[in-house]
């Protein structure tokens, strides 16, 4: 839906969405392995100037 509205095609969005599910490695909760493995992975993405973003329930 996002993708959509962001004006991608329907082509770039399945290959997308894996790619965003593999980079969070995205599990039922946050255990501390899985909380470690994203935060390194958003501290990479804040190294090469990206905009984050972040909401919680």
């Amino acid at each position: 839906m996002y993708g959509r509205y962001f004006g991608m095609s329907r082509g770039e969005l399945g290959p997308r969405a894996e790619a965003l599910l593999e980079f969070a490695q995205p599990t039922t909760g946050l255990d501390p392995r899985a909380r470690h493995i994203l935060c390194d992975r958003l501290f990479r993405l804040k190294e090469q100037g990206t905009t984050l973003v972040l909401t919680t329930h």
